[in-house]
């Protein structure tokens, strides 16, 4: 892809809450609106899109691209955000860049906190995002960031993809006494798993965080990533990821 020279457009749609975005290729943000109440993206998010581009400007076909989450997360959420994102796509031919619902996390909280420097000796430092996946099940990952002095936005590495899993004392065990961030709804039930037992002395450089800012326009950068290394699709080719089937979704 050329490199990007117009604005963005992001949806953040996977969670309870929602935000758009209109972020120009400098990072500078557009517009904004977020929702925070939850479950509002069926009635709220086409809205919401149309309310930052016209503060901004802008119509869709004067869009580099358009980014929003491919999952996992709440199916309604995703269903009408993935739709949403396609039908704009769709007619002017934009490239659609669908990230890791748990990347947006980990990527969105490294901005606000900081990646530290590899070089420097301030890392690594993980990122553990949780989504509540009902039951005793959460959704989650391992991501660290890389060095990449000729990226204009910092790198996200994924170690582990985003699968369900029932936290017990042994996960992520290869990590343990490192410095992690732990964040996202499903924290919960992690940190209740480790008090119980016993087990939380045994995570000492351990951060829980429980409720996690996640705008859109936080992520901007994964979504430059993406698209300079190709890594976007035509809206049409453009696949949800609930990684449970509907019966089992979150949130939804």
């Amino acid at each position: 892809m050329k490199p990007v020279t117009r604005p963005v457009l992001l949806l953040d749609h996977a969670g309870r809450a929602c935000s758009v975005s209109v972020v120009d290729p400098t990072g500078q943000v557009l517009a904004e609106r977020i929702q925070p109440e939850p479950q509002r993206q069926a009635e709220e998010l086409a809205l919401m899109v149309r309310d930052c581009l016209q503060d901004a400007g802008l119509q869709v076909r004067d869009l580099a691209a358009i980014g929003c989450q491919r999952g996992p997360g709440s199916y309604t959420g995703l269903r009408i955000g993935a739709a949403l994102a396609q039908g704009l796509a769709l007619p002017y031919d934009l490239p659609l860049v669908g990230v890791g619902t748990l990347e947006s996390m980990a990527y969105a909280h490294a901005m606000q906190v900081g990646v530290g420097s590899l070089a420097q000796g301030e890392g690594p430092t993980w990122w553990v995002p949780m989504i509540d996946a009902r039951r005793d099940e959460v959704y989650t990952g391992l991501y660290s960031f890389e060095d990449t002095a000729d990226l204009a936005y910092p790198n996200l590495k994924v170690w582990q993809d985003a699968e369900p899993c029932i936290p017990d004392k042994d996960l992520f065990l290869k990590i343990q006494g490192q410095k992690v961030y732990f964040l996202g709804d499903g924290v919960n039930k992690w940190h209740d798993t480790l008090s119980n037992i016993g087990y939380l002395e045994h995570w000492k450089e351990t951060i829980f965080v429980f409720e996690l800012k996640n705008i859109s326009s936080m992520w901007f950068g994964l979504v430059m990533n993406y698209l300079n290394r190709g890594a976007f699709h035509h809206a049409s080719a453009f696949v949800v990821d609930y990684r449970k089937p509907f019966f089992g979704a979150i949130f939804g």
